[in-house]
């Protein structure tokens, strides 16, 4: 049973005193409002999250680092801070799922739909040409590195044949991607 127990160094912010079996009673409390509010973590992800979330506020009300007030009720409290533990473990979570996400998936696929569509006027036809020509030329790294994901390598694949690290690849993907879009996103002069 969730209760409060009295602080005589403190007094009026008694501690909460709670056993596991206690805090477990929350756990379905804690999966819903992680499946409305972190719609991007999977049913795994949640269970973990969830199971976290839980470990961490126990460790908490074990510690006696739990107070609250007697004019709210014990149980308030602990929902009160499981809401808050929840939502930062879902956030790391969420953020060690995109960096995971974003070494496993070929550089090439996710951006594919972002490029601009160069084929819209015969100018446009003859400078992406220029350009590809240029790029070929080129023995810089960042252009060698673009142009072997525009063929359709993975980031591990390219960091294999030209010896770099895989964080080193993305780097070079995002330098020459920001140089294309530097040249390609200005606004370009109208000809009279």
């Amino acid at each position: 049973m969730i209760r409060y127990r009295d602080d005589p160094d403190r007094p009026g912010e008694p501690i909460i005193e709670a056993t596991p079996r206690d805090l477990n009673t929350y756990r379905g409390f804690a999966r819903a409002y992680l499946r409305a509010k972190w719609p991007v973590l999977g049913e795994a992800d949640v269970d973990e999250v969830t199971q976290d979330a839980l470990y961490v506020l126990w460790r908490m009300v074990d510690e006696g680092r739990v107070r609250g007030a007697y004019t709210d009720p014990p149980d308030v409290v602990i929902r009160s801070l499981l809401v808050n533990i929840a939502w930062r473990v879902a956030g790391n979570q969420a953020a060690r799922l995109r960096r995971k996400d974003a070494r496993h998936v070929p550089i090439g696929e996710e951006h594919d739909r972002d490029l601009p569509d160069l084929a819209a006027r015969p100018e446009d036809i003859a400078e992406a040409r220029h350009l590809l020509r240029s790029i070929a030329r080129s023995t810089a790294r960042p252009v060698r590195v673009l142009l072997l994901v525009l063929q359709g390598e993975s980031a591990e694949d390219i960091a294999r044949e030209l010896g770099l690290d895989v964080a080193t690849v993305y780097s070079h993907v995002a330098r020459a991607r920001n140089a294309l879009a530097k040249r390609y996103d200005r606004p370009r002069k109208r000809r009279r």
